[in-house]
């Protein structure tokens, strides 16, 4: 699979192109100082500069039928800018952790669904992995959120409708 084939979003996949790196040394300026802005021999010193640019691509890759594409290595992706192939130094296809915060609908439209949505809330905390973490609100009449993010679905299930 190539990139031009990917559905891009944010998150799992990480490919890192790295752009122009060196140092060059700079020699100092060749203009004849002022008497009294002249400096001892031994203070001068050759400037040298250099940069590194990094650009960071995220990429959540999916097949035809939608589903994650989660084994993909360094080589089957190609990073290009303006059409020319770039080097990709760095490369992390591990899951990132996720911060979320999960609201739902508690006004009279939803009466009656509340089993469902404790039901899915429970899910889908259940699913977090080790560092992801959450918050739950719910809105109807009020908004109300959680005051803190945690992983511990007990205490993210004590937030559902009851």
């Amino acid at each position: 699979m190539n990139v031009d084939e990917a559905n891009f979003a944010s998150g799992t996949l990480v490919a890192c192109a790295l752009g122009v790196l060196g140092a060059i040394p700079q020699p100092p300026q060749q203009q004849t100082p002022q008497p009294e802005q002249q400096q001892p021999q031994q203070e001068q010193r050759q400037v040298f500069r250099g940069s590194r640019d990094t650009v960071r691509l995220f990429a959540t890759v999916t097949d035809r039928d939608g589903r994650l594409a989660t084994a993909l290595k360094q080589e089957d992706f190609e990073v290009r800018d303006d059409g020319k192939p770039q080097p990709i130094t760095q490369f992390d296809n591990t899951p990132q952790p996720i911060q979320i915060i999960v609201l739902l609908d508690v006004s009279g439209s939803m009466e009656g669904n509340a089993p469902l949505l404790r039901g899915a809330g429970a899910q889908l905390f259940a699913r977090l992995l080790k560092d992801d973490v959450a918050r739950v609100g719910t809105f109807g009449n009020e908004v109300t959120i959680s005051p803190t993010f945690t992983h511990d679905p007990r205490e993210l299930a004590a937030g559902l409708p009851r």
